[in-house]
């Protein structure tokens, strides 16, 4: 039988678990471990039913529950707090969730009287401190029924055997007729006072757990906005990456094409001056025989491709100073020549590729800024690997193989995707 780590115990020879126990068991058990309570009423019951006090049960079952409380607070995640009465209504359910069976809870296994029962709930209800306990116990519970503090009461019961007894007494003291008949009226009384007792406190548990409920549905609604958000900033901080990155490549460009200039200038400048000394080298020696003709030197300064290497720099450099406002405004411009074309399935692109649906991005602004150059295919019509791999250049100007091809490629002849093998050929080939 496995040792059951209860706050409250029934047996005179069992103690209740304190906090510091329950703390040395989690430190030693790899699994979770589960501890139980007994409901109030069912507590405060069993000790009327022993001839004890109820304002001392009534602190008692207080004292339980503090050290469960202070066990929880330091093990939220490998602890689980369990309703006593609600694991052995539901066995099944119990063993499902924690493979615990129900032989092992049987020292916990009590009936109380109802009557004494009915008069446990009455002085519950009377203390202010087990109500706000019970508010905050039902959030740190285990629940294996939709009605966890539900004690039913068979009333109705109670009432048959009140009426059996004085009607056997009745029976017995015909002299005292009358004064039976104003017992029974009491009695009566008494038991419908108590049924409508019994009614509130299950009204009261009622609402507590329809509170609980709705503070475990708000809690849900905000863990999934929360991962939403921190989905959404991981997409932005990416975002931030890959722009510095284009940053970076674009001044090593500009650092790259700056040095070929230089050379190309120095190389002109020295023509140049090779040009000059054999000019003046031969006006000299015209100048002594005048049969001397002084060579001629073609001078062969590249400027058309001087001006187009200086256009090349001054694009790049507009492109790195291009602001984040300039940038949105074009892909969005974009985005709309993609969504007017038959290459772009935005919701298909979303189903493709989930991870995008759970980020919650635009599907062709994404498309644009990443997925072209993943490897990302806009729809069945479009194969982006393919395109980049067949048309080298356009993979070389860092352009979006579908912008490329909707723009350019589309009229220069260039496949969107691999053509299908044809069963000709492939009778052929065999």
């Amino acid at each position: 039988m496995t040792d059951i780590m209860s706050v409250h115990v029934f047996a005179e020879s069992a103690t209740p678990a304190t906090a510091k126990q329950i703390n040395e068991q989690v430190q030693n058990s790899e699994s979770t471990v589960y501890v139980f309570y007994s409901h109030p009423s069912v507590y405060v019951a069993h000790g009327l039913e022993q001839g004890r006090g109820g304002t001392e049960l009534c602190d008692e079952w207080l004292d339980g529950i503090t050290e469960a409380f202070e066990a929880q607070r330091k093990n939220r995640r490998k602890m689980r707090l369990i309703c006593l009465q609600d694991a052995l209504e539901h066995a099944q359910t119990l063993f499902e969730q924690t493979g615990l069976e129900y032989n092992d809870l049987t020292d916990f296994n009590l009936t109380p009287d109802h009557l004494v029962l009915m008069a446990a709930h009455q002085l519950i209800l009377q203390k202010e401190n087990i109500s706000r306990t019970i508010e905050r116990l039902v959030a740190y519970t285990m629940h294996l029924s939709q009605q966890v503090y539900q004690i039913n009461v068979d009333a109705e019961k109670i009432l048959k055997e009140t009426n059996d007894a004085v009607a056997r007494a009745s029976g017995t003291r015909n002299d005292n007729e009358s004064s039976t008949s104003s017992v029974l009226d009491e009695v009566k009384e008494e038991n419908r006072l108590l049924t409508l007792q019994l009614q509130q406190v299950q009204s009261q548990l009622e609402s507590y757990f329809i509170k609980y409920q709705d503070s475990e549905k708000q809690r849900a609604q905000e863990q999934l906005k929360n991962k939403q958000n921190t989905q959404v900033d991981k997409n932005d901080n990416l975002l931030a990456e890959k722009e510095a990155e284009i940053a970076r490549l674009n001044k090593q460009l500009i650092k790259l094409e700056l040095k070929s200039l230089n050379e190309e200038l120095s190389s002109t400048h020295k023509t140049l001056e090779d040009n000059e000394r054999a000019t003046k080298l031969g006006t000299s020696l015209a100048g002594k025989n005048d049969k001397i003709v002084a060579p001629k030197v073609s001078v062969n300064v590249s400027q058309p491709a001087k001006q187009s290497l200086l256009s090349r720099i001054k694009k790049r450099l507009k492109l790195g100073q291009r602001k984040e406002s300039e940038k949105n405004a074009l892909i969005k411009e974009q985005a709309a020549q993609l969504k007017q074309t038959d290459y772009f399935d935005s919701d298909w692109y979303v189903q493709q590729y989930p991870d995008l649906k759970e980020a919650g991005v635009n599907p062709v602004e994404h498309y644009l800024r990443f997925g072209g150059f993943e490897s990302r295919d806009p729809s069945p019509k479009f194969n982006s690997a393919f395109y980049l791999e067949q048309n080298p250049d356009v993979a070389q100007e860092g352009i979006n193989p579908l912008l490329h091809f909707v723009l350019y490629g589309e009229a220069e002849g260039r496949l969107p995707k691999p053509k299908p093998k044809s069963s000709s050929t492939s009778g052929a080939s065999e």
